[in-house]
């Protein structure tokens, strides 16, 4: 109907035209949560332009996002400013060859995004994180680095001074390392970010990922660990940087009252023990057929046997500070993070039959005194940590029989 009617105008201004003008007034002062809503207006955007829409109102976009928060609205709304972006992004790109369009696209659709990261309800912002920010970075990726720029700016701006946005955050808010944090996850998750190198270079500081890792609010913990765990390929190198921010972060963080927050935290860091299993095969690989070739797009130039033998040592590590966790009154928290992540280990770096190498071995760490410090987790008040411990012992049987047989 819309396209048959601009056909009746064409060849004069048709957005004047009445029609369109009232039904763009009209669909405006519908409520947002009329879902008809949504459809009519994306249809109108493709049909006339979402400018003539902004020029009647330019909070359009905040408005959507802030309907957000409603779990039954978020496809629609999704959706609908996928179709504004797309639209507006285009239409400034015809109207000059000039690069300056972008910053007028940026303030129109992404400092309404970073207002909901900062300030927006738990809901707002989770939704907004999972439907609407994928959306954008894979449009235009290089959004991130505007995203970066403003949010780094808010971080570090002076106590006193103005901010868009609140800086460091608190226990109840993330603020905007918080939202930093969650952006930069999203997008090396979905591929955006070339590189971890290039990312800790060029992006975000050393200061500021610890900042993340001990923050007071337990969701920017955990991006910032699911920044450094997660990756759209399985193989991709874990850097020595983000070897020493993971056992950074493991000292601080074996201790977490929250349940979801420990099972996030056990989730994220078996995907990260994952990709060192999956990269450390390639390097394998690589080292055994001597050549000096350096695997497509990897982050490391060094050679294999140096990577493997930091694998090693890094794991060795993150196994000697779970096991210090274990110590006779340490709590049912940090002895339940500890095993569990103990039992990811020796699932994950396990001798299949068939498999010649694995890059790290559980039990060629236990000794006698780690075998007995799994042993005391069984004198535990807490049913769960029996439990672990029982798995964990089972999956290092022969280790747990050689002992057995060696103090009979």
């Amino acid at each position: 109907l819309l396209q048959m009617h601009r056909l009746t105008v064409e060849g004069a201004d048709f957005v004047p035209d009445p029609f369109f003008v009232e039904l763009t007034e009209s669909l405006l002062r519908l409520e947002w949560h009329i879902k008809g809503k949504y459809t009519c207006l994306g249809c109108l955007v493709e049909c006339i332009g979402v400018e003539h829409i902004l020029a009647i109102d330019k909070t359009i976009p905040s408005q959507i996002l802030e309907v957000m928060g409603d779990q039954s609205l978020v496809p629609y709304a999704s959706d609908l400013l996928e179709t504004m972006f797309r639209n507006h992004k285009s239409h400034l790109k015809s109207q000059t060859a000039e690069s300056s369009w972008i910053d007028q696209w940026h303030e129109t659709w992404v400092s309404p995004l970073l207002f909901i990261l900062c300030e927006g309800n738990l809901d707002q912002k989770s939704y907004v994180i999972d439907y609407y920010l994928p959306k954008l970075l894979s449009y235009s990726p290089e959004s991130l680095q505007y995203m970066v720029k403003i949010l780094q700016t808010s971080i570090d701006a002076k106590t006193g001074q103005e901010q868009s946005f609140p800086s460091l955050g608190s226990c109840n808010s993330r603020g905007a390392l918080g939202a930093l944090m969650a952006c930069l996850r999203i997008a090396r998750a979905h591929g955006h970010l070339q590189s971890a190198t290039d990312t800790w270079e060029n992006l975000v500081s050393d200061a500021r990922i610890k900042q993340g890792l001990i923050h007071q609010h337990c969701q920017v913990r955990i991006d910032t660990l699911g920044l450094l765990c997660e990756s759209n390929r399985s193989t991709e190198i874990v850097s020595m940087e983000e070897m020493q921010w993971i056992q950074f972060f493991i000292t601080y963080n074996l201790n977490s009252q929250s349940p979801g927050v420990r099972q996030q935290i056990c989730s994220l860091l078996k995907k990260l023990f994952c990709r060192i299993q999956e990269s450390s095969q390639v390097l394998y690989k690589l080292e055994q057929s001597k050549s000096k070739r350096e695997p497509e797009n990897e982050l490391t130039k060094q050679h294999p046997s140096v990577s493997l033998q930091q694998y090693k040592n890094f794991m060795s590590s993150i196994c000697n500070s779970l096991f210090e966790a274990l110590f006779p009154g340490s709590s049912y928290s940090t002895r339940f993070s500890a095993l569990t992540i103990l039992g990811s280990i020796a699932e994950v770096f396990h001798v299949p039959e068939g498999r010649i190498y694995t890059v790290y071995q559980l039990s060629h760490d236990i000794d006698v005194d780690r075998f007995q410090t799994l042993m005391e987790c069984f004198t535990s008040t807490f049913e769960d940590v029996k439990i672990l411990a029982f798995d964990l012992l089972m999956k290092l049987s022969k280790t747990a029989v050689h002992f057995q047989l060696s103090n009979a």
